[in-house]
Formats: structure tokens, sequence, C-alpha cells
């Protein structure tokens, strides 16, 4: 997910990486939830989170192959020779993934009962969802608000445009908790 990302990003295609980015816990919500709500509980959270990311490979793949070539004879954009150079830092990525939903595992090994180890998991996914949806946009702003300083034009506008979309996606997280 993240080579795929960082060659929309390499490409241009700003909009499409911060939308993906923000997308993504909605479907750890979506799936995790309706597996937990189905009645796996903290595993269903876990393997709904993985679902999630499946999807968004395979979504990410779909943008990827749409982006115009480079030049003509420039050869198709594979994840393969990405993979076999950056395993190092895929492999980076994957641990901190690991650290970032570990202590869901571990509130339910060592402390909770399985209801209460699902609802801590459904809070600890929600709570990371507003930072996603942060950093996505983050993504596409950064880009565009440079773009404008080169072009002589001001800011402001998309900043507030941009703060008020994170209010927006907030309150039904606020409501939630």
């Amino acid at each position: 997910v993240s080579i795929q990302r960082g060659l929309l990003i390499g490409r241009g295609a700003y909009r499409m990486a911060a939308v993906s980015t923000m997308i993504m816990p909605a479907g750890w919500l979506l799936f995790g939830g309706s597996l937990a709500a189905a009645g796996l509980g903290l595993t269903g959270v876990v393997a709904g989170i993985g679902i999630a990311e499946i999807c968004a490979v395979l979504v990410l793949h779909g943008m990827v192959q749409r982006l115009p070539a480079r030049s003509p004879n420039a050869p198709p954009i594979t994840l393969r020779p990405l993979v076999g150079e950056a395993w190092r830092q895929l492999l980076t990525l994957c641990l901190i993934a690991m650290l970032q939903n570990v202590d869901v595992i571990m509130v339910r090994r060592l402390i909770a009962d399985a209801s209460h180890a699902g609802m801590y998991a459904a809070a600890a996914v929600g709570g990371k969802t507003i930072f996603w949806v942060a950093l996505g946009l983050s993504q596409y702003l950064l880009p565009e608000a440079a773009k404008n300083l080169a072009d002589d034009r001001r800011s402001r506008m998309l900043l507030f445009r941009s703060i008020a979309f994170i209010a927006f996606c907030s309150l039904p997280i606020i409501l939630l908790f």
C-alpha cells in the first residue's frame, strides 16, 4: 500500500493518494466492525483490518495502472521490481503496522474478557481513524499549497477547507465515543 501510494504521489496524483489514505480507516471500521458484530469479537476486528488492507492493495493497483505513462516507450509500472529493491523498508513498515495494532491483541490476552476486548478494539480503531484522515488530507494539502505559492496565490482558503473537512470527519467519531 505504501509503495502504491508513493507511486501515485511521485506521479502527481496527490488527490488519489490522499483519498486512499482517508478511506482506509473506513474499511477497518466496516470490515472489522462487521466481523466483530457477527460474533468474531477481537479476531473479527483484526481480520477486518487485514481484509481492508487487501482491498486497498487491489484498488490502488487499479489506480496505479491507470496512471498515464511518462513516455510512450516507458515500461508498465509493476510492483515486483519495487518490492525487490525496497524489501527492507517494507519489512520496517510491517513491524510498525504490527506495533500500531499490538495493543488490541495484548488487551485481550492480558486484561479483558472477550466483550471488553472487542469494545476496546473498536475504540482503538475508531480513535486512529481521524489521524489517517488528517494524514491523507495532508498528502493533498501540502502539494496544493506549494502549487498555490508557486503560482503566487494564497493558500488560506485551502487550509480552512481542510480544517473544516477534518472537523466534519471527526464529528461521527466524537458522537460514537
